[in-house]
């Protein structure tokens, strides 16, 4: 049997989940909407506590070389790093896939 993850998601990662709903709120007027993306983002996240690795690297330097990986769900990425010696993942940014990923892997934190 593999090994279990213990999965930790940053602040700023929560808050982009939070920015994510709030914004489907407020262009489509739709709660149910919003309530199905969060659902599909927290279960992909959860996912990961068996066999992370199973998901590529990053494409985008220095990033890549720093070990983040980049977990695509739907319309959005899941950036995040795997902490093998503490059998962690650290999920680090969710964000919408069209936007400009090296400005937002910038403000981002390991």
């Amino acid at each position: 049997m593999g090994r279990e993850y213990s999965v930790e998601i940053t602040s700023m990662a929560q808050e982009q989940v939070f920015q994510i709903a709030q914004y489907i709120l407020r262009k489509f007027q739709d709660p149910e909407a919003a309530n199905q993306i969060v659902d599909r983002l927290e279960s992909a996240i959860l996912s990961l506590d068996k066999m992370p690795e199973r998901v590529p690297l990053a494409d985008i330097e220095p990033w890549r070389s720093k070990g983040l990986h980049k977990f695509i769900v739907g319309h959005y990425i899941v950036y995040f790093i795997i902490m093998e010696s503490e059998l962690r993942v650290r999920v680090t940014a969710v964000v919408l896939g069209r936007m400009d990923q090296k400005i937002q892997l910038d403000q981002m934190e390991l």
